[in-house]
């Protein structure tokens, strides 16, 4: 009897454990499952508006036609003279308006003609420029331009030591000088 009741109490207890067993899988595994597939979501989802990020940063560098100030050795020189330029796609007779979109605000010539011109200063402007042709039909465009400063390398150094050696000229003149006092 003694070994009936142990087996009973062994088999009562691995009963009970590979029960509790089962049920802690059934609980515990989809909450890992579902841990783990929406940490996976989440860094794909971090990565993609990463990547996101870049490609619309990378487009909006690409749009901006960038120019850069001459270097002419001259540090107060910080503008840039540009000149825009708008064509219609036909033979009609067009009128042009401009308008700056963005940018330090700047004052510029030939606001009502096909083209515009002005001295910027290091930075970023946008342009729209909106053509109109005879029957009232308008198109619109957008330029943006990157004015960048003055290309200026640093200047290289170069150091070189000499012996001072003097002449029988220079050392006959010193003797005379101490000969004299």
């Amino acid at each position: 009897m003694y070994i009936f009741i142990t087996l009973a109490e062994n088999n009562y207890n691995y009963t009970t454990m590979k029960s509790l067993e089962t049920t802690l899988t059934w609980i515990l595994l989809p909450a890992f499952l579902i841990f783990t597939s929406t940490s996976i979501i989440s860094t794909k989802k971090a990565n993609d508006e990463k990547s996101k990020k870049a490609e619309m940063e990378e487009e909006r560098a690409a749009k901006f036609f960038n120019v850069e100030i001459d270097h002419d050795g001259d540090p107060k020189t910080n503008t840039k003279g540009i000149l825009i330029e708008a064509n219609g796609s036909d033979e009609d007779t067009f009128s042009y308006t401009w308008a700056q979109i963005s940018g330090e605000n700047i004052s510029y010539n030939g606001d009502s003609t096909n083209s515009i011109n002005f001295d910027a200063g290091v930075g970023e402007y946008e342009f729209s420029v909106t053509v109109t042709d005879a029957y009232g039909a308008t198109a619109i465009d957008t330029v943006s331009i990157k004015v960048n400063p003055e290309a200026n390398d640093s200047p290289e150094v170069y150091t070189e030591v000499y012996e001072l050696i003097e002449s029988e000229d220079e050392m006959a003149a010193e003797n005379n000088d101490d000969t004299e006092e």
